[in-house]
């Protein structure tokens, strides 16, 4: 087995953190066209609580329940939550009840109630038509009506298997027209300043940069698509080892997607230019080929992450965000095939 070099959190604000995030990708990993989609909720909803002036203390806790929001559709069936379609009245029901199921998982929570609040509630509307209590305006808790904005948010701008993911100017209309009756109009208003801000996470000033380099044009084709669907990443690519070098030349990457056998130039070398012009970008290598020369070759560039043909969406997606948050995702740890 390949040590996965995770290195030991040291205090238990990194546990908690790292507790809380797992049990948020058990969630979004189910639903194969919002994967991550709790971490985007805590990240829009984090922003909206800074902007609303809350204590740096207040907007991690924000942070957290966003994070948890979604923890009771563990308890709705999966081929509702992935139904392609419009959901029936018995099925819409069924999804509902992910809200108190939130709450009654989350009540154990003895530290701060609102991480449960936030789960029941965020699905309250300001005028009262919203669910389980229908709740009105400032008897929504605060929490709650923050995480509802960075939701309809996120569901708006994700693509779906009914539709694809909508243009941020129509976003911003549907949420100015609902201000006062889906959504807080103080707090909505405030929403708005971080979007017409490219703040949130979707917009292109937040997106991260991917570059893809691939020679095979089905490969290309299929990371694109399911990079694609996280709105928090902005796609580029080519197929040959010069044309990276003079893209990372010209313009700034967070991250690469580097195949390794390519006919100009293999991927080791093409790492090897592109570290001379950048020496911190990180890359991610794609091979069919997990024998021990490759990985022993890959790691001494420092890459530590595959991504290995055929793709899985949910290990795509996991594995780019891993490394963007420079954390190496678990799926590293896999049996070294002996050539």
């Amino acid at each position: 087995m390949k040590n996965s070099g995770i290195s030991k959190p040291t205090d238990y604000k990194t546990i908690l953190n790292e507790v809380i995030a797992a049990l948020a990708r058990i969630i979004d990993v189910r639903d194969t066209y919002t994967s991550n989609h709790s971490i985007r909720v805590a990240e829009g909803s984090s922003m909206l609580a800074s902007r609303l002036g809350y204590s740096k203390k207040e907007t991690e806790l924000v942070y957290r329940a966003g994070i948890l929001h979604d923890i009771g559709k563990i308890g709705v069936p999966e081929e509702i939550i992935n139904k392609q379609g419009n959901l029936s009245k018995e099925e819409f029901e069924s999804i509902k009840i992910h809200t108190v199921l939130g709450y009654h998982i989350l009540s154990g929570i003895s530290w701060d109630p609102r991480i449960a609040e936030a789960a029941k509630y965020h699905h309250e509307k300001y005028n009262g038509t919203g669910y389980p209590n229908g709740l009105t305006g400032n008897n929504i808790p605060e929490i709650a009506r923050i995480i509802a904005l960075a939701d309809a948010y996120d569901a708006m701008s994700s693509t779906r298997p009914y539709r694809t993911a909508m243009p941020l100017k129509y976003i911003k209309e549907e949420i100015e027209k609902n201000l006062g009756k889906q959504f807080d109009p103080v707090f909505g208003k405030a929403f708005i300043e971080l979007l017409d801000e490219g703040k949130l996470p979707g917009t292109k000033k937040h997106q991260k940069k991917i570059l893809i380099v691939d020679d095979e044009p089905i490969n290309v084709e299929i990371l694109k698509k399911m990079i694609s669907a996280d709105h928090s990443l902005d796609v580029f690519y080519c197929s040959t080892g010069n044309d990276a070098i003079n893209l990372v030349k010209t313009g700034y990457f967070d991250l690469l997607l580097l195949d390794i056998y390519m006919p100009d130039m293999n991927g080791f070398e093409v790492y090897r230019q592109i570290k001379k012009i950048n020496e911190n970008i990180p890359a991610i290598f794609l091979t069919a080929d997990k024998t021990k020369n490759t990985i022993d070759t890959a790691n001494e560039f420092g890459v530590v992450e595959y991504l290995t043909k055929p793709y899985a969406q949910e290990i795509v997606l996991a594995v780019i965000h891993a490394m963007l948050s420079k954390k190496p995702h678990l799926n590293n740890d896999y049996e070294i095939i002996e050539e």
